[in-house]
């Protein structure tokens, strides 16, 4: 059981198909069900309970039907009229009757004293017959009343199943007659899955009704006709030619009224593979009413298949039909023996209305030893005081002849003048899913390869061993050669590519000299210069200097051995072709003025390009741009 809700449950000898509160009285629960016709040892009853001990159920009436007739499978508990309270159940006749066409299946039932001293009894009524069929299997399935206004007015629905066609019959309740009054039969294309009523003004109601893949909507008022109901909704995919390995559509499975603008629909995925809880708003266009989805509640993953709905508003209008205010409902959802407790806010805003996205309460697992069969919420009248004592009791029944009441505590805001469940929601923990797990395998994937790149390159220690691991030509592949880079032809690069030998920064312009001439084709002048682009050094710093080209054994290998040692300090260099680029506008060593020498001396010993006393004729055949002012800095500042 879930943390802070009470409950109590009991055993009844019979199966239970149908249970509903007493409108007038929220701690008396009725419960119907039985063995249906035939000599099976299981009778047909109608029982009351007494819910008002959280822990404890007790019984106080108990009527026992027919065997000869089916046993009841829809109930719904009316308005109290002089004392006695009016049950409605769905009970087929007996099979000679059926099969004589009479199936007086709407049977009225009184709950009251007959003397003042002594327990409640349960008598019949009176019987109708609301609809006609010729199946002989066809019942009242569905049975919902709307919430007795003022004056004793409410009205009731009830839908068949097993006929063909199925149909939906309307009527206003007795006040103590044997007669109901009739306001028609609508023929249904589908059976209905589920049906709700609620009154919307005086003498004005809806009713909602859905099919597997439509819900529909009736306007029933003094001056509407009872015409077929308008198709307000089809689930997406549920009509034309499904594409080849497409999945099936949702299905609806149960809808109530939260208001007259707002419907919340009970929605299960294909192959039980899930349910939703959508809520729907209602709007009046041009072309009739419509409903489009507004919020959306994903049931847990335990729910594989969704069986009934149940709604409680805890701030109801102060009279049927009335304005709605602010409020908070509470949804219960059944699936197989467990259900789930969700919560939203209905808000008004300047005249514009809304709901909240449903939040989960609770899911209380193993509510009953087999399936669930009926599910309602007792009426709530709030007050305007914070009394400590309030709850909200949400009963439930099953076909393992089990009652089970469960009583939600209610706290109640002075802020919000209202009521609201005194459950914390539960801390959902992120579940880890495939998405999760791929992303994980990625991001260590891209770990693990930039950490083999930076071993290669001789920028971290040897963690991984990328270097005696990898076979050489996957170690060769990876190899950055950083910060050698082959510049774009437009760059100012010859076609053969310019090249940023950072790796050299530590090392004598021998080895420079070496790297370059390896990289030149024959004859090929190379261009040299500090490294520009990004560093963002001025025009000056494009004075190069180029060095006659030429071939050199163990070029490549001392390139490796300085990759390696990872020094520092960029040169930028470049191959120049005159057809290209032009004449270049260097000069050689010897023609450069002492100034001149002494600069560019400088520069390359603070790059540590110069090492100990060069000699000169190391720059043969080097031409050297006239270093300024900005040159210095260029170098001087990479």
């Amino acid at each position: 059981m879930a943390p802070g809700i009470a409950s109590a449950k009991v055993t009844l000898s019979y199966p239970i198909y149908a249970c509903d509160f007493d409108p007038n009285d929220a701690t008396r629960l009725v419960v119907a069900g039985g063995g249906g016709a035939g000599k099976n040892g299981v009778g047909n009853k109608i029982s009351v309970l007494d819910a008002t001990d959280p822990d404890n159920l007790g019984e106080i009436a108990e009527a026992e039907l027919s065997k000869e007739e089916d046993n009841p499978t829809s109930l719904a508990v009316s308005k109290t009229v002089s004392g006695f309270t009016f049950i409605y159940a769905g009970v087929n006749s007996s099979a000679k009757d059926v099969d004589k066409g009479n199936n007086e299946h709407f049977r009225v039932y009184a709950l009251g004293k007959k003397q003042k001293k002594g327990n409640p009894v349960i008598q019949e009524v009176s019987r109708e017959q609301l609809f006609v069929s010729k199946d002989k299997a066809t019942y009242q399935r569905l049975l919902r009343l709307s919430r007795p206004s003022e004056n004793g007015e409410q009205l009731g629905v009830v839908a068949t199943g097993f006929a063909n066609p199925s149909r939906l019959a309307i009527f206003d309740t007795a006040d103590g007659k044997k007669s109901l009054s009739s306001r028609g039969v609508i023929e249904l294309h589908k059976e209905a899955e589920d049906v709700d009523v609620i009154q919307t003004g005086p003498e004005e109601y809806s009713v909602a009704y859905c099919e597997n893949h439509s819900i529909f909507l009736k306007i029933i008022s003094p001056k509407a006709e009872l015409e077929d109901a308008s198709c307000i909704y089809n689930m997406p995919g549920s009509f034309g030619a499904r594409e080849p390995g497409s999945p099936p559509p949702d299905s609806f499975r149960s809808l109530r009224f939260l208001t007259p603008n707002f419907l919340a629909v009970l929605i299960n995925k294909p192959g039980r593979t899930g349910a939703q809880l959508r809520i729907f708003r209602i709007t009046l266009e041009p072309t009739g009413y419509v409903a489009n989805p507004s919020q959306t509640l994903f049931l847990p993953k335990k729910v594989t298949q969704a069986t009934g709905l149940a709604v409680a508003n805890l701030k109801p209008p102060p009279i049927a039909g009335g304005v709605q205010d602010d409020a908070r409902f509470v949804l219960a959802v059944a699936d197989q023996a467990a259900i789930t407790i969700a919560a939203l806010d209905y808000q008004v805003s300047h005249a514009v209305t809304f709901m909240t996205t449903p939040k989960l309460l609770a899911r209380v697992e193993d509510v009953h030893p087999m399936q669930i069969t009926g599910l309602a919420f007792s009426p709530f009248l709030p007050t305007d005081k914070d009394t400590s004592d309030q709850t909200l009791r949400l009963a439930s029944v099953s076909v393992g002849n089990t009652v089970v009441v469960q009583s939600l505590p209610l706290s109640f805001s002075q802020d919000k003048k209202r009521y609201d469940v005194a459950i914390k929601p539960p801390r959902s923990a992120p579940e880890f899913t495939v998405r999760n797990a791929i992303s994980v395998l990625a991001i260590a994937a891209v770990a693990i390869l930039l950490q083999t790149v930076l071993e290669l390159a001789g920028r971290s220690p040897a963690i991984l061993g990328a270097e005696e691991r990898l076979p050489p030509v996957i170690r060769d592949y990876l190899t950055v050669r950083e910060p050698v880079t082959w510049e774009k032809a437009n760059e100012g690069a010859s076609s053969g590519g310019a090249a940023s030998y950072e790796a050299f920064a530590d090392h004598p312009v021998a080895s420079l000299l070496a790297a370059l001439r390896s990289e030149a084709a024959e004859g090929q002048p190379i261009v040299m210069r500090p490294a520009v682009g990004e560093r963002g050094a001025d025009e000056e710093t494009e004075k190069l200097a180029t060095f006659n080209a030429g071939d050199e054994e163990g070029a490549r290998e001392e390139i490796e051995r300085d990759i390696k040692a990872k020094a520092g300090g960029p040169i930028d260099a470049r191959l120049h072709d005159e057809e290209e680029h032009g004449p270049h506008d260097g000069r050689t060593w010897e023609e450069l003025g002492e100034e001149q020498k002494k600069a560019w001396e400088r520069r390359l010993r603070e790059m540590g390009h110069w090492a100990g006393d060069l000699p000169e004729t190391m720059f043969r055949g080097v031409l050297f741009s006239e270093i300024a002012g900005a040159v210095g800095r260029g170098i001087a500042g990479m």
